[in-house]
């Protein structure tokens, strides 16, 4: 099972949303307000992973 990590970042824009896996590499990235289709595309894009707001 993989690990995915979350953090999110205040910028004077925004609340940035990044998504990383347990190796390092950067899964995801982008802002708060889009977080519902953050979602929905990781799910399409990584089938076999079910990810959550």
């Amino acid at each position: 099972m993989q690990t995915f990590l979350l953090d999110r970042m205040a910028k004077p824009i925004g609340e940035l949303i990044l998504i990383a896996d347990e190796q390092g590499p950067l899964r995801a990235i982008d802002w708060a307000n889009y977080q519902v289709l953050l979602i929905k595309l990781l799910n399409i894009h990584m089938p076999g992973k079910l990810f959550s707001a």
